[in-house]
């Protein structure tokens, strides 16, 4: 049985005075799916968020919340919550009444019972009990933005909705947050859809992530597909570093292609569709598959060639390192710091470089 759609966009457009914000997106998201939107500033993920939450109205096209059509719901109709970067918690009240707020309101009163047994509920859930009568400027950055969580997730919405949530933490507390909300969100089963520009929160937490780029979307697919297979080179370099040629295929033979560059370059690499001699192809090789051994080892690989390293960075666990090669080609290398010590790269050392046919990954577009 397949799942069901939690949010549907059909063919649909948002344009600004100055920019066209969304364009012709159509896009499903399904029950209990924790969704990334992801992509670099101005591609119209946050848009797309607001038109979903009712905080902006889409020009054309459908937006569809558990089947029913919301077009013309404001914001407060809609089974949706949003969570945004600045948590706009109110600084008068206690986590407690923070987070009950939203039951209290009129139109949706409840006994202040259940009140209570909601939002005790709601504060062990995200791991706040204790903390009930604590007001917000006496706690964490991060226990604010589980206060503003809670204060969403005790409405019950049919999907939550986070606009960078996490883009106001430290890098530690953030990833410490990451785990948290996707344990919470596993918990509660609820349909997450989170906003962000950081590739590695979109691949640490989502189910599947849609890269959007100029209003559309430029691939969709699991963490897996987006960061190991890109469809373009548009993907390919907004997912992290990467090698990436473009030359003629001179043999191509069972799934096995050989690629020639303008600078002589021969790459072996290994193609799931049949492409024909003489055609044009890229491909991409990711930094972290390149192995970098002294000049002089011997390479069995499926690819090898000499280079000179012309810059070394630490990064921590590995050390990037930049090689060139006597045509003037640049391949970036992410060696294990520990290993790089124990060689004793520097700049200007001889080195081979290379990797397996089956590491090269040919872009579709």
């Amino acid at each position: 049985m397949s799942p069901s759609a939690s949010v549907e966009l059909v063919h649909v457009t948002k344009r600004f005075p100055a920019a066209l914000a969304v364009h012709d997106l159509t896009l499903t998201i399904y029950q209990g799916e924790f969704f990334a939107l992801l992509g670099p500033s101005g591609c119209g993920k946050t848009t797309t968020l607001r038109l979903i939450g009712g905080l902006e109205t889409p020009d054309s096209g459908e937006i569809r919340i558990g089947g029913a059509v919301v077009n013309d719901q404001p914001p407060y109709a809609r089974r949706v919550n949003i969570v945004f970067q600045h948590y706009a918690l109110f600084p008068h009240l206690t986590v407690q009444d923070n987070v009950a707020f939203g039951l209290r309101v009129k139109g949706r009163r409840m006994p202040e019972a259940e009140v209570t047994r909601r939002v005790k509920a709601v504060l062990d859930l995200v791991q706040l009990a204790g903390l009930e009568t604590r007001r917000p400027h006496q706690l964490s950055g991060g226990q604010q933005q589980r206060v503003a969580l809670a204060r969403a997730l005790v409405l019950q919405p049919h999907v939550l909705l986070l606009d960078e949530p996490l883009g106001a933490l430290d890098r530690q507390l953030r990833k410490a947050m990451q785990t948290e909300l996707r344990r919470i969100q596993r918990e509660v089963g609820m349909t997450f859809l989170y906003v962000t520009h950081d590739q590695d929160e979109a691949l640490s937490m989502s189910d599947r992530i849609a890269v959007m780029r100029q209003g559309a979307i430029e691939q969709l697919g699991t963490p897996q597909d987006i960061f190991q297979a890109p469809r373009t080179q548009f993907v390919a370099e907004f997912m992290g570093a990467a090698n990436i040629f473009t030359g003629r295929v001179m043999v191509s033979k069972e799934h096995t292609v050989h690629l020639e560059t303008p600078s002589g370059l021969r790459l072996v690499c290994q193609c799931a569709v049949a492409v024909s001699v003489g055609a044009s192809l890229s491909v991409v090789v990711r930094p972290d598959v390149v192995q970098v051994v002294p000049h002089g080892w011997t390479w069995t690989g499926d690819n090898a060639f000499p280079g000179r390293v012309t810059t070394k960075t630490y990064l921590g666990e590995v050390t990037a390192l930049t090689v060139t090669l006597p045509g003037g080609d640049t391949i970036l290398c992410h060696v294990p710091s520990r290993l790089e010590q124990q060689f004793g790269y520097q700049e200007a050392t001889a080195v081979l470089v290379g990797w397996q046919a089956q590491d090269v990954h040919v872009l579709q577009e």
